[in-house]
């Protein structure tokens, strides 16, 4: 457990990680002293701040991009001729 928890916090958590992730910093300073005891609940919160910033921000970004309309259009032109 500690291993795998551990080696989370270095490639998402800890700041200038390869694929850091977006939470503040009283969110990631607490994850660091969990994972000094980590339990299975040890990153239910940094879990639930990106979940909360997917839904909020990225998701409605991503719904919004020229690409992902791009994309659905396609995929509905495309639908359409196969049902014909």
């Amino acid at each position: 457990m500690m291993s795998k928890a551990n080696k989370i916090y270095k490639e998402f958590i800890e700041v200038h990680s390869p694929r850091e992730v977006n939470i503040d910093h009283r969110t990631r300073e607490e994850t660091k002293q969990r994972l000094l005891e980590p339990t299975p609940n040890s990153l239910n919160e940094v879990q639930a701040k990106v979940h909360s910033l997917m839904e909020k921000d990225s998701y409605p970004r991503f719904i919004r991009s020229k690409i992902y309309q791009d994309l659905l259009n396609r995929t509905q032109i495309y639908c359409q001729r196969k049902s014909v």
